[in-house]
């Protein structure tokens, strides 16, 4: 995998007693590496609501994804198969406990692709908001791979 990648993080929200899915599709440009065995996604997401970009760090393996966002928003989430976790997540608008209880992470890797998918139930401050599924995937800039 080169450094240069291009990511791609698709995710949906299954809203409990709702009929629908709330889609969620990010693409941006970002770089690549391993640290300890890990596999780290680095970019930046820009939004409508803030001026500030927000910085992303993505650090995984087979087993977990760890979230890291400093800027207009802020948190370090972790997402590792088989467990709970809780993390604050704070907003300009304020700050929530998040809890994750994860029963699925899994990792697809080529020369120039790589994929994590996790499946997860989400709550803020101890209410349950739905069961969710995110696929990141990183592609080199320049392979002929398509998301």
């Amino acid at each position: 995998m080169n450094r240069d990648v291009i990511i791609s993080i698709n995710g949906l929200q299954f809203a409990e007693g709702e009929d629908f899915t709330e889609p969620v599709e990010l693409f941006a440009p970002g770089e690549h590496y391993m640290e300890d065995g890990f596999h780290c996604l680095v970019f930046d997401q820009l939004t409508d609501e803030f001026e500030e970009p927000i910085h992303t760090r993505l650090k995984f393996d087979q087993n977990s994804l760890e979230i890291l966002k400093t800027g207009s928003t802020e948190t370090q989430m972790l997402i590792e198969k088989d467990r709970r976790t809780i993390s604050c997540y704070t907003t300009p608008f304020g700050s929530m406990d998040v809890g994750v209880s994860t029963t699925d992470v899994a990792l697809t890797e080529d020369e120039n692709f790589l994929e994590i998918k996790a499946e997860y139930a989400l709550d803020v401050n101890g209410t349950f908001i739905g069961d969710c599924v995110v696929h990141v995937s990183a592609r080199s800039k320049g392979s002929d791979i398509r998301f």
